[in-house]
């Protein structure tokens, strides 16, 4: 009896390991392509930034992004991001500049990081313009339509004085 079981248990084991699907492979992709398009999403974020333009920033934020932000809690979710930036904008006048040093690209999954200046002016107050700088990571998914999204986005402000001009 106890021989049947097992013979009839390997049979279903095979039957059951024929059925199951082998792990579709992921797609190929054109590193140097991806690596282009997270070093553009640089350049769209930034003019977005600059011109205030919330849609533009939007696009480029995945649905479940989280913003690790160097004061104040993270913001979680692109609603939230979103309705930060909306505050921000509509207190500042605000300009910046950021630099690309790596681009790294794992299947669907990418990262970059740099460096960044903003300048902020109150748009109300006697307060002067304020000018600070420091360093960033974002890690980029492919969305649905190949496009790169932020999907994490965390940063730092420099306390010291910028290095001194050649």
């Amino acid at each position: 009896m106890n021989r049947a079981r097992l013979i009839v248990s390997i049979f279903c084991l095979a039957a059951a390991s024929s059925c199951a699907k082998a792990p579709t492979p992921q797609a190929a992709h054109d590193a140097k392509a991806d690596e282009a398009a997270i070093r553009a999403t640089t350049d769209s974020y930034l003019k977005a930034y600059n011109a205030a333009d919330l849609t533009g920033l939007g696009a480029g934020l995945m649905e479940n992004a989280v913003e690790m932000r160097e004061e104040g809690p993270e913001l979680v979710g692109k609603a939230a991001i979103m309705a930060e930036a909306t505050k921000s904008f509509a207190e500042n006048t605000l300009a910046q500049t950021a630099t690309v040093d790596e681009v790294a690209v794992w299947g669907d999954v990418g990262m970059s990081r740099g460096t960044w200046q903003v300048t902020e002016t109150p748009k109300k107050g006697a307060k002067k313009a304020v000018t600070k700088r420091g360093k960033w990571i974002v890690i980029h998914q492919r969305a649905a339509d190949g496009s790169w999204n932020a999907w994490r986005h965390m940063w730092n402000q420099d306390r010291s004085a910028p290095p001194a001009a050649k």
